[in-house]
């Protein structure tokens, strides 16, 4: 029993991100797909585990229907997606604050106005937010070429840098670069 970095999503995951085209790999609750790297430390091999049976906490047992062998760069980090389905509803009397209401969506839009409205949708979810979820909710909408070095965002999906941070050491290394050149010159003469 040990912890590994899991995702739930829905059926159109792999495809949405181009992880892969296998849509019937998630479209059943209880079914998991594993990166190689993850069936490597639990089985040893990523030789026939699809079919195989994990017990996942919270859920029960779950089939393993798929392995990804090798993960495309994203700002997305995991070592196993279940499906969504594999857990119960959001109950409308859990609380706002509980860890389990985390969720992150992404749209494809065809144009900026298609952008335009849902920002204005997003306002007014977060006007009917209660009081003191606000302070840890925010609906915000952000293009994902803009989150690795974008705004600083709640419940990120992994670790992101600001884009102030980026410049600060881009221009720390080019001062720690010319002053080791200034020191090299000064020295050989």
């Amino acid at each position: 029993a040990f912890g590994f970095h899991g995702l739930s999503v829905s059926p159109d995951f792999l495809d949405f991100f181009h992880f892969g085209s296998q849509d019937t790999w998630l479209s059943q609750p209880r079914q998991i797909v594993l990166t190689s790297a993850l069936a490597e430390k639990l089985f040893g091999n990523t030789i026939d585990i699809v079919g195989r049976t994990l017990e996942v906490s919270g859920v029960g047992p779950c089939t393993v229907n798929g392995i990804l062998e090798k993960l495309p760069r994203s700002h997305i980090d995991f070592e196993m997606l279940i499906s969504m389905g594999s857990y119960p509803p959001t109950s409308a009397n859990e609380p706002w604050l509980s860890a389990d209401n985390r969720y992150v969506h992404y749209f494809r839009l065809q144009d900026q106005a298609a952008a335009s409205d849902i920002e204005a949708y997003l306002t007014t979810l977060n006007e009917q937010l209660p009081a003191e979820a606000q302070l840890l909710n925010n609906y915000t909408l952000q293009p994902v070429s803009e989150i690795n070095l974008g705004a600083l965002v709640n419940d990120e999906l992994s670790t992101t840098i600001p884009w102030i941070v980026a410049i600060f050491f881009e221009v720390l290394g080019l001062i720690v670069i010319l002053s080791a050149s200034f020191n090299f010159v000064a020295l050989s003469l």
